[in-house]
């Protein structure tokens, strides 16, 4: 019986199936990180369930070089204050969807040295990159339209707008806030290759495009607090 996408237990139940099928199946895993065809068609055969024609599927290995390669930036409202933008509340993957509260960090202001390149090695300066091109989704709507539909012009925008040099193998997606929007993109935290498969919890992979912070929404049916589960490592992104 196919499982049904509208249900959040059978979403789990799929990932689940299709999280420990990469880990026993060297092929398959393969499969999943170099392709992503592959990892919709895989996710919905092995976890035996009906993926919706919108709804993308990327898979990334869990270690911070692999993870850092990816950014999926969840943007603000059109109304929102420019000014009090927070970076962290909207570059989400590949954060875990819960545990520590990045917002605690203090704020970041986007102001730059004219005639001065960030550095991309440097957290503050991707933090003060990122807050100018969030704030330029705010209040140009020609910006905010092209990175919604262009990921190429998502980070050469990101780039332009935050004057920061982005390394070549760095992939910037950008998604709209509503969670319509959010839910046509998964992105899997692969586990490791010698994980225990009896012990896996979608929900600690299961990245994107959730807050990054908080609690996942998959996670309120569990009758469990989100102090019970083992958060993954932080990425080095922010």
């Amino acid at each position: 019986m196919t499982k049904n996408w509208k249900s959040q237990k059978d979403k789990r139940d799929a990932a689940t199936a299709f999280l420990q099928k990469t880990i026993i199946d060297a092929d398959v895993r393969s499969a999943v990180l170099k392709d992503r065809n592959a990892a919709r068609r895989l996710f919905a055969k092995e976890g035996g369930i009906s993926i919706p024609d919108d709804v993308e599927v990327i898979c990334i290995g869990r270690s911070t070089q692999e993870r850092d390669r990816l950014i999926v930036f969840v943007l603000p409202s059109e109304d929102a204050d420019a000014e009090q933008v927070d970076p962290l509340a909207h570059w989400v993957a590949a954060w875990p969807p819960y545990g520590i509260d990045p917002v605690a960090v203090p704020p970041v202001r986007g102001d730059a040295k004219p005639g001065v390149t960030r550095n991309w090695k440097s957290k503050k300066d991707r933090r003060e990159a990122a807050t100018v091109f969030l704030q330029k989704t705010i209040t140009d709507p020609d910006v905010r339209s092209a990175v919604l539909k262009d990921r190429n012009a998502a980070g050469r925008l990101f780039a332009a707008e935050g004057v920061i040099d982005i390394p070549d193998d760095v992939e910037v997606i950008c998604v709209g806030p509503s969670t319509q929007e959010r839910d046509r993109l998964i992105v899997f935290v692969l586990p490791s290759e010698d994980a225990d498969v009896e012990q896996i919890d979608p929900l600690a992979h299961w990245i994107a495009a959730w807050s990054p912070y908080g609690l996942d929404p998959v996670a309120l049916s569990l009758d469990r607090s989100d102090a019970e589960i083992e958060p993954l490592v932080l990425a080095a992104s922010l």
